[in-house]
């Protein structure tokens, strides 16, 4: 799971933090196959109701029923639910709709942070908190950023700085690349990111990305160099190697082109 570097609204931000409801477990996640119930920290959301403001719910959940265990949960405050067999906990984080969701995730990841250290045993971390916490530690890291369009105007690739990247799909395959920026700096994105970090050589900004991959994908990733564009040739030719773009827009591309070179006499259309 890759949760791109932009700047989301906290409903777009909501929806993304609840399609994956599981955030850490005592289950490997490798292991889908399992008959007990692993211990678990999960999130939710819950409808505000009568004006009162609509929550993130975080539950966390202990099935591990030694006595040891039955008394520290006691005394952290863990209510005990003797039909499931489990012992449970809930944190509340009311969020109100705005453009910016930065204090929402930033409330996210300290909640989440409190209810593990609260949990008898140390649990896995799931692919939805590990993209979580990456996005988290560079939107307030001190490094230095620029706009992804910034970035493709230096290089030359005008026609792509016209509309926002569609954030990249959780499923779908991401791209790693990386480019020479001003000054000698060189940028590092993901397909589908907005912002981008700047670092000082071509060496950094190709271990930034593969330790970016390792984090999200648990693999790592190919990084591609992006070349600046040829002034020979039209700058909307990126449109073709760039894969955040579908079929039907580079098939678009293409005729509009071929259309081009025809009119100005080039080819020869049968």
């Amino acid at each position: 799971m890759l949760i791109n570097y932009r700047h989301y609204t906290t409903t777009a931000m909501v929806d993304m933090l609840t399609r994956e409801g599981v955030y850490f477990s005592r289950g490997n996640f490798v292991d889908q196959g399992r008959l007990h119930r692993p211990d678990t920290i999960s999130l939710r959301t819950a409808t505000g109701i009568g004006g009162v403001r609509p929550s993130l719910v975080v539950d966390c959940e202990v099935f591990n029923n030694l006595e040891s265990i039955g008394g520290l949960l006691d005394a952290r405050g863990f209510a005990k639910d003797e039909a499931e067999g489990r012992h449970h906990k809930q944190r509340m984080l009311t969020f109100q709709h705005k453009a910016d969701a930065g204090k929402l995730v930033d409330g996210v990841m300290a909640v989440l942070n409190e209810a593990a250290e609260e949990m008898p045993l140390m649990l896995y971390a799931s692919p939805a908190q590990k993209a979580l916490a990456d996005y988290h530690a560079f939107m307030t890291a001190d490094i230095a950023k620029v706009s992804y369009g910034d970035v493709m105007r230096h290089l030359g690739y005008w026609d792509e700085c016209d509309r926002p990247e569609p954030a990249v799909d959780a499923g779908a395959g991401v791209d790693y690349m990386i480019a020479k920026y001003k000054r000698g700096r060189w940028a590092a994105w993901a397909s589908g990111d907005l912002i981008v970090p700047l670092f000082a050589t071509e060496r950094e900004a190709k271990q930034f990305l593969e330790q970016r991959g390792r984090r999200v994908c648990q693999q790592r990733p190919a990084v591609r160099t992006i070349a600046p564009v040829n002034r020979s040739c039209l700058p909307n030719v990126y449109v073709l190697v760039d894969h955040t773009k579908n079929v039907a827009e580079r098939v678009a591309w293409l005729r509009c082109e071929l259309d081009r070179l025809a009119g100005q006499g080039e080819m020869v259309v049968s």
